[in-house]
């Protein structure tokens, strides 16, 4: 009998405890069993000659000579599935000349010895489908929780679609829709099914069923262990992998993520996954909002052309045809870099993108391992083709909590095959950002944490960083992501519905953070992380606050007072290039007013001016006042004419007052009624 080479794996966690795989038996199904659609979708796809062929196709095989002469490679091998079940039996996964002859010859044996439905039934219980699943039987269960005599039409060919690439094509893969209407479009010019069945096929979607708990990290970590080893599921070997799963971590997402469209990733600050439940898979979407801080801001600040304070003025407009809007299509004028952040608006992220270049946004995005092919603005807002996976994303974010350093993730820490080991996790890392400008990001995020979109995590007796972000329109949100961070655990949650379909406006980012809040208590209800580091490449400067309200970011100058300086973070090798104010000359213009025998001054003029009231009925001036505030009244004037004079006055730190230019206003007279009634006024000037 023709039996599957399989290898046997066992994984540990961080504790050396094994964790449980989500498919634990190759259960074997009696090809007559199976409804027969289930069988041809395999064929249609596979080798749709097989029924004709004795265990080689020739025709197959000069096609796949001539791509590979083409090519200069052994990129096909024109396999038939005669041929695949007996790689799969009993040689090894190599690309060379010698095995194909190997497995042609022993192809040619078979055909002798087996019928078709023999072969087709070791082939449907022996070949592999991902996440540990070998045979059809076990891979009906573990996708679609039923057996392989209950596959749909539209199953069985998601099932058919995948044994091509069971990492890329698996049905819980976004990249198996699409190969599914192929498998169904064979069969239908193949005759295997009808128009209707195939119009019918190609407008239902997969629907995978949800996979038991710790499941979803020990798939993933299975699929780690054949890509880095670049290892057939079908070699026979004995594999120990120890993986970085933490009990704790695991059960947090476990326990706040109930809903099938909830997905999670816990990672320390290398990388190192901790915790993964991601039921419906780990497919690429749209980023929204939490790619701002990655491509944008933290690019800008690294490259010193904006800095935490700096003021973006929020407003409608367009950038050569494109017009981003605000949530809400609510702008708030002039905002700093920091309040831009937190409150995740859109227009001052474009405009910031477009100082910085979408080219050099893409080159820092490369440096995360997150490829963006488009040139658009629109990139700022995580609104390009392809998207990222949330494990993508959340190891984007490591440099904001590794002073800089980025690391790819990763669940498996080594890997032993037959008792030998054959991969260690060598930890490396690449600089991207200062530890600097992660400072910087880091403050701006906190308060989002607190006050900003991802306010519902809240302040708390340690430091939390958090993003939010949220895809939709006016009909509804189709995905909400909030990513926050510790200085020793990083979270990315995604809500989503696989199939684009539309969740309810009330599954924000905001929303999703309240489930990010449930893990941290979770995570730290025995401890507390310590602060983030700081970097010593950041000087928190004296800045002027008078230049600051004309828009300005320019450094104080020694003769301000501190009520009239702020203070902002500023990368240091950045500090020599800002301004230092020179405080101009205060000024102000004034307003009279005459009501009776009363006369009011009202002055336009900054908060930090006083102003000095001088009054001169005989041609001397004498002093009233020197006020603050914006109006004066003097009442009970007597008649006669009156000139008033005002002086703008600064004082600055040591005490001395800078005066403005004195302003003397227009003259007035006081009159009483009756003296008004009996004069001859028209013949005043």
């Amino acid at each position: 009998m023709l039996l599957p080479n399989t290898p046997s794996i066992t994984l540990l966690d961080s504790a050396n405890q094994e964790i449980c795989l989500p498919v634990s038996a190759k259960e074997r199904v009696e090809i007559n069993g199976l409804p027969e659609y289930v069988v041809n979708a395999f064929v249609a796809v596979e080798d749709k000659r097989f029924f004709k062929h004795n265990g080689v196709d020739f025709i197959g095989i000069l096609r796949a000579f001539k791509s590979n002469l083409l090519s200069r490679s052994l990129k096909e091998g024109g396999s038939t599935i005669t041929q695949q079940l007996i790689k799969n039996t009993y040689l090894t996964n190599e690309k060379t000349l010698n095995r194909k002859i190997k497995e042609i010859k022993l192809a040619l044996k078979a055909e002798k010895q087996f019928s078709k439905e023999e072969i087709l039934s070791f082939y449907l219980n022996s070949v592999y489908f991902g996440e540990g699943a070998y045979g059809i039987e076990s891979a009906s269960k573990s996708y679609f929780n039923k057996s392989a005599s209950e596959l749909s039409l539209v199953e069985a060919c998601a099932l058919a679609s995948t044994v091509k690439a069971p990492s890329i094509y698996n049905p819980r893969k976004e990249k198996c829709e699409k190969r599914k209407n192929l498998v169904l479009n064979l069969m239908l010019e193949q005759g295997y099914i009808s128009n209707e069945q195939y119009q019918r096929g190609i407008s239902t979607k997969i629907t995978v069923k949800d996979t038991p708990k710790s499941s979803d990290y020990a798939i993933a970590c299975i699929e780690e262990i054949y890509d880095k080893l670049s290892l057939s599921p079908y070699e026979n070997c004995k594999i120990l992998a120890h993986t970085y799963y933490e009990k704790d971590c695991q059960t947090a997402l476990e326990s706040t993520l109930d809903e099938k469209n909830q997905g999670g990733i816990i990672m320390n600050k290398q990388g190192k996954i901790l915790g993964y439940k991601i039921p419906e898979g780990d497919f690429e979407r749209a980023p929204a909002s939490t790619i701002k801080p990655l491509i944008v801001y933290a690019p800008a600040i690294e490259e010193g052309i904006v800095h935490l304070a700096t003021k973006i003025l929020d407003e409608p407009c367009s950038f050569s045809g494109y017009t981003p809007k605000n949530y809400g299509d609510k702008y708030y004028g002039w905002v700093s870099v920091k309040d831009c952040i937190c409150k995740s608006l859109n227009v001052p992220a474009i405009k910031v993108i477009d100082s910085l270049g979408t080219q050099k946004a893409r080159i820092y995005a490369r440096k995360l391992n997150i490829q963006i092919e488009e040139e658009g603005l629109g990139i700022a807002l995580g609104s390009y083709n392809g998207g990222v996976t949330l494990q993508a994303l959340c190891s984007a974010y490591t440099p904001f909590l590794a002073e800089g350093d980025f690391y790819s993730s990763t669940f498996i820490k080594e890997i032993f095959i037959d008792e030998k080991r054959v991969y260690q996790d060598d930890i490396a890392s690449s600089k991207v950002f200062s530890a600097g400008t992660c400072e910087i990001i880091n403050q701006a995020l906190k308060e989002c944490a607190i006050s900003g979109t991802a306010r519902a995590i809240g302040k708390r007796d340690y430091e939390v960083c958090a993003k939010t972000g949220t895809v939709g329109n006016e009909k509804g949100n189709t995905d909400a992501y909030t990513v926050c961070y510790t200085s020793e655990h990083l979270i990315a949650l995604r809500f989503c519905n696989k199939d684009n379909s539309l969740m309810t406006n009330s599954i924000s980012g905001g929303y999703v953070a309240k489930y990010a809040s449930n893990i941290l208590d979770d995570i730290y209800s025995n401890h507390t992380p310590a602060p983030f580091n700081d970097s010593n490449e950041v000087t928190y400067a004296d800045m002027c606050l008078l230049a600051y309200e004309e828009g300005a970011l320019q450094l104080s100058d020694k003769s301000l007072s501190n009520k009239y300086v702020f203070t902002t973070p500023i990368l240091t090798k950045y500090l020599k290039s800002l301004p230092i104010s020179s405080f101009s000359t205060p000024s102000a213009t004034c307003d009279i007013q005459i009501n009776g025998n009363k006369v009011r001054l009202t002055f336009n003029k900054k908060d930090y001016v006083k102003i000095k009231i001088e009054k001169s009925q005989n041609g001397s001036f004498e002093l009233l006042t020197v006020t603050e505030n914006s109006e004066f009244t003097d009442i009970e004037l007597k008649d006669g004419k009156y000139l008033y004079k005002i002086t703008p006055i600064f004082t600055d730190s040591n005490g001395n007052e800078i005066l403005g230019k004195e302003i003397i206003l227009p003259e007035i007279i006081i009159k009483s009624e009756e003296d008004f009634k009996n004069s001859n006024w028209w013949e005043d000037d």
